[in-house]
């Protein structure tokens, strides 16, 4: 069966509100504060912001996906299992930037990038959870 019926899924929909309101408002800072953030993370390259812009709308448009997956009246298997790779993904992805020394991050954004890979860690085992709960 790929979707649940409503009222059973508590900490399913409960853990993707949280990753779309942390997808959001990470957008919105690369979107409106790409000045600062490529500061923040020692990001120095000339095309930097620019990236950092276009990777909030990335960002936006994926917190709004898991919104609306959120609320509708029977949540998706699959789309909860693709959010559980793409955020995989997502650590597999920041694991190889902070071996490698890729973009020449600063202390503080290589600090940063842990912090936010930590959130999505942690949202992914409760999304996790939540579709194992309704197994």
């Amino acid at each position: 069966m790929s979707e649940y019926a409503a009222g059973d899924h508590r900490l399913l929909r409960a853990a993707l509100l949280l990753d779309s309101m942390l997808e959001g408002a990470l957008g919105l800072l690369c979107i409106v504060l790409a000045d600062a953030v490529a500061r923040a993370l020692g990001l120095v390259q000339a095309n930097a912001t620019l990236w950092l812009r276009l990777f909030g709308f990335v960002l936006i448009a994926y917190g709004a996906l898991l919104l609306w997956v959120a609320f509708q009246q029977r949540v998706s298997r699959r789309v909860t299992q693709l959010t559980i790779v793409l955020n995989l993904v997502w650590a597999l992805a920041v694991i190889a930037v902070l071996s490698t020394g890729a973009f020449g991050l600063s202390p503080s954004g290589r600090t940063i990038l842990i912090a936010v890979t930590g959130a999505v860690l942690l949202l992914t085992v409760l999304e996790y959870a939540g579709l194992r709960k309704l197994e």
